[in-house]
């Protein structure tokens, strides 16, 4: 085997690897979870994650490391490490405290020029509430529609710097109430980006137009709905120019389980 093909190989199983952190879309016990993770590269530098926590609580994550290639997908899986491996869901103290530690860890182990933004956090199907912090990334957004048909939409902006710049960065918790049927909406830049041969970006108002037209359908119509129309905005199906991640969360039985809860209190 030539070094070429050694070359090759070795990215092919850091690629399989990669994919392997990905999440898949899936009905989870309170959200339809529809997801893309599309690297530029055989390695990307997007993290992202949705999985089920102890008490019943779902947590998202969505990030972005600084540059393309193996070395970001190395601090990819640093992130990737840490996030699993702190108990960030149980309060919102830990939550805080955990973003705290990740921003003194990459700043520590990485060069200047390496960082990270992070939006990561998790439901509360007890509190029908959403808590979450974000660390430098772009604002994601929460979709609801009305029972008059208007749709509201909350840019979920709060927590603080990017990862790995600041020496003591401080992070603040932000929540939102949940209503059934709300859209949880994270992307990484390669979601609204993506430009036309003269240069015209996506951008978030033609992000929010596609939400607007689909919300109502499931969550993979509503994914689909954005992918087909960045890549029509775009005019090719040649390969990204950054890494694409986005994923589409519908909350579900949100007032199920209060009606649980209540029924639990009324018979104790």
């Amino acid at each position: 085997m030539t070094n070429t093909q050694q070359i090759e190989r070795q990215l092919e199983m850091a690629q399989n690897v990669q994919a392997a952190l990905f999440p898949k879309s899936r009905s989870m016990s309170n959200v339809d979870v529809a997801v893309e993770c599309k690297p530029a590269g055989a390695v990307g530098g997007d993290l992202c994650d949705v999985f089920e926590t102890d008490g019943g609580r779902t947590a998202f994550v969505l990030g972005d490391v600084c540059g393309k290639g193996i070395a970001a997908g190395l601090l990819m899986g640093l992130m990737y490490g840490s996030v699993h491996s702190s108990s960030w869901t149980s309060s919102t103290r830990d939550h805080e405290d955990a973003c705290e530690r990740l921003n003194d860890l990459l700043k520590r182990k990485t060069s200047a020029d390496r960082f990270a933004t992070l939006f990561w956090g998790y439901y509360e199907p007890e509190a029908s509430t959403f808590r979450y912090i974000n660390a430098g990334h772009m604002p994601q957004l929460l979709v609801r529609r009305h029972s008059n048909g208007k749709v509201e939409v909350l840019r979920l902006e709060k927590g603080g710097p990017v990862l790995g710049i600041v020496e003591w960065g401080n992070y603040e918790q932000g929540e939102v109430t949940i209503q059934d049927g709300d859209l949880l909406l994270m992307f990484s830049d390669g979601i609204i980006e993506p430009a036309t041969a003269s240069g015209e970006q996506f951008g978030e108002q033609r992000l929010l137009d596609v939400i607007r037209e689909s919300i109502g359908r499931p969550a993979a119509d509503v994914r689909d709905a954005i992918l087909n129309a960045v890549r029509a905005h775009v005019g090719n199906d040649g390969p990204a120019a950054d890494d694409q991640t986005l994923v589409v969360a519908e909350f579900q039985h949100v007032f199920d389980h209060i009606f649980a809860l209540e029924e639990s209190y009324a018979r104790a």
